[in-house]
């Protein structure tokens, strides 16, 4: 089911007669009110207001995808955020290692998404020489390195 509402997401759902829907249209009307419906309550009422009058899953994603992931100025903002964030990255106090452990890798994933690599890598390099699990990191690190580089190559003609 899962993957049926990512295809009525990405794809849409547009019935060539709505007022005579064939089995397959009533099934994907169904999945693109679930989809529709799960987008809503993912969001704040706030953010809710951009997607209110959209009648499709695909409509409300690609709107919010306009003006979330794709506005130059929100990225700005959210790198700086996370930016800030590994700045100020230390073990909260009474946290084992293993919980910093999954922040350290829950901040790691968004500067990737970001495309802070070399920011990255200054972090589990410093993380390396000052923590238990650095070994782990390295080389978690140096496997993502490793597939981003591959991923580079492969798009350079």
């Amino acid at each position: 089911a899962s993957i049926e509402l990512r295809r009525i997401i990405e794809e849409g759902y547009s019935p060539r007669d709505p007022k005579h829907l064939t089995r397959r249209e009533v099934l994907d009307d169904q999945l693109n009110a679930t989809a529709i419906n799960m987008i809503h309550m993912a969001v704040t009422p706030k953010d809710r207001a951009h997607i209110r009058s959209l009648k499709t899953a695909k409509e409300a994603w690609d709107k919010l995808d306009k003006l979330f992931l794709r506005n130059e100025s929100i990225q700005s903002s959210r790198f700086d955020e996370v930016n800030n964030m590994a700045d100020n990255f230390v073990m909260n106090e009474g946290e084992s290692q293993e919980e910093m452990y999954r922040r350290l890798i829950a901040l790691a994933v968004q500067m990737q998404d970001l495309g802070a690599m070399i920011r990255l890598k200054r972090i589990f390099s410093e993380l390396d020489e000052t923590k238990a699990h650095g070994l782990i990191l390295r080389g978690a690190f140096q496997k993502s390195e490793e597939e981003t580089k591959r991923g580079d190559e492969a798009a350079t003609p």
